[in-house]
This record gives structure tokens, sequence and C-alpha cells, in this order.
């Protein structure tokens, strides 16, 4: 009788430690400032028109964004094409 109430006891004080471990885990910030602030990467470009990224960890992506001018043709009453106007 007296085994099974330790057993018992034992059984509950091993189920309150796990809760409390899961609530503590649980309950815990998340660790936002874990990382150091961001720095873009160097982006070199050689010559040869290739692309050449530094400071990348693998698994890291890096978005590139580019402005694309287009000339717009225009026929003036001349008939001659001006091109230095831009979309």
């Amino acid at each position: 009788m007296e085994m099974e109430e330790e057993m018992k006891r034992t059984i509950l004080m091993i189920g309150i430690l796990i809760s409390l471990f899961f609530v503590a885990r649980c309950s815990r910030e998340p660790e936002i400032n874990s990382r150091p602030p961001y720095e873009s990467p160097k982006v070199t470009i050689d010559k040869d028109g290739n692309s050449h990224i530094d400071r990348l960890d693998p698994g890291e992506s890096v978005v590139l964004e580019f402005e694309l001018i287009i000339p717009r043709e225009e026929k003036t009453d001349d008939k001659k094409t001006v091109t230095d106007k831009y979309i």
C-alpha cells in the first residue's frame, strides 16, 4: 500500500516536472535579436557583366533590384524619331 502511494507520488512529481519544463520552454520570448543586424551583401559586377555576391551565408537569398529604362520613340511633325524621352 505504501509502495503504491510512493509510486503515485513519484509519477505525479515527474509529470509536474515535465509540464513545468514545457511551460518554461514555451513561455520564453523568441530570440528576435539573435542575429546581428542585417548587413547588405556586397554585389560586384566584373568587366564581363557577371555579378558576384560576397558575405552570403549558405541558404541565404538576396533580392537584386534593377531599374530598366526603355526609350520610348515619338514621332514628331517633321517625321524625326525622338528617343531622349523615357517611359
